[in-house]
């Protein structure tokens, strides 16, 4: 794909609290930079060179039209859909989806989104997903602008503790720390917030997100506790429905149905769990960060993206039903280690999800 592409973005109203869209950011910072052009349906994302996306004066044709999920939920779908249809009806049509728990059931997919969309660019994906061709794991992610930030206030001596810093209480993370507490751990474990209230011109545009105390705090501490999500039973639509909501071998459906009923009888409660909201601002940023981020095992639970990192490499793995073999590995790690997991950590990030790296991935996927 050599000639210039033209990406047209949609963002959701800007009267909204927050319409922050990393995704959307590191995308168009990275077709920017291989020489594409991108434009959208409004000024967006200020830098000191003016705005990165900016509308147009007057209507143009685009090889690719990428939704911001905000967008594509700010009315009913059949609206939505009318209107993209009606102005770009010649764009191939990506979505840059957040799916957090609303994919559970085939309600998301009702609205035909699937044949709507040309790829759909998934977050908080998992392998227990309902695949389908056009769906393809993507990440939340981080702009270089917060990139920038973690780099400029390294520590030169971090603390000997595990940090946490929790803005959202997700079930998981609660239950992590509970466990944490419960272990006889040689680290302490310590809550640290980091306040700032100093104007930033990004402070808003990231709804609120741009911390600089916290993006010093993090790399104060040798690690960083960044799991995140929620537990939640396997739904129903993923194990009697296909990805469109159709049902799928119903001879099969009635048997899975009627041994559950029988094991319930005999008092055997077959139990199966899916995480979802597991992605996360937070994730990232301890990736970038100097300290060696525990982030939940990638491989136990199944999660989802374009490249995965290397537990005990790139991160220190953490697995809720077992933690006894969080504790084992941690006791294996001396200074030196943690350390170089929180180097090699970074070096995954730039080797793998840079801006550039990003678009390049996107245009091999539309290729």
């Amino acid at each position: 794909m050599e000639h210039s592409l033209n990406f047209h973005f949609l963002f959701g109203d800007a009267v909204v609290n927050d319409d922050f869209c990393p995704e959307a950011v590191q995308i168009g910072y990275g077709l920017q930079n291989i020489g594409h052009k991108i434009t959208s349906n409004r000024d967006y994302w200020k830098t000191e060179h003016g705005y990165l996306f900016q509308k147009p004066n007057k209507p143009i044709n685009c090889d690719y039209l990428v939704v911001d999920h905000r967008f594509n939920y700010s009315a009913k779908a059949w609206a939505v859909q009318d209107f993209i249809r009606s102005k770009f009806p010649e764009c191939k049509k990506i979505l840059l989806e957040r799916q957090c728990g609303q994919e559970c059931t085939p309600d998301w997919n009702r609205h035909n989104w699937i044949d709507f969309y040309d790829l759909i660019l998934c977050t908080d994906r998992t392998i227990h997903h309902p695949r389908h061709p056009k769906i393809r794991p993507w990440q939340i992610g981080l702009i270089p602008e917060i990139a920038s930030e973690l780099s400029n206030n390294k520590v030169e001596c971090p603390k000997l503790e595990i940090q946490f810093n929790f803005r959202i209480g997700h079930s998981l993370r609660s239950q992590v720390l509970k466990q944490l507490s419960a272990l006889e751990l040689s680290w302490t474990i310590q809550e640290r917030f980091w306040l700032d209230d100093s104007p930033h011109p990004l402070r808003k545009p990231t709804g609120g997100r741009f911390n600089q105390r916290y993006f010093q705090g993090i790399n104060s501490s040798k690690m960083l506790l960044a799991v995140g999500g929620y537990l939640s039973p396997y739904p129903f639509s993923y194990l009697y429905f296909d990805e469109r909501g159709n049902p799928k071998v119903p001879l099969h459906t009635k048997i899975e149905r009627r041994i559950r009923k029988l094991f319930d009888k005999m008092g055997v409660h077959i139990k199966t769990e899916i995480v979802i909201q597991w992605d996360s601002f937070r994730l990232w940023e301890a990736m970038y960060s100097t300290t060696a981020p525990i982030l939940l095992d990638f491989d136990a639970y199944g999660l989802e993206i374009p490249i995965k990192p290397v537990k005990w490499v790139h991160y220190i793995p953490f697995d809720h039903r077992k933690p006894e073999k969080f504790l084992k590995g941690l006791n294996d790690l001396n200074n030196s280690k943690i350390e170089a997991i929180g180097v090699a950590g970074r070096k995954w990030f730039e080797d793998n999800y840079s801006p550039t790296i990003q678009a390049k991935r996107l245009l091999t996927i539309i290729d």
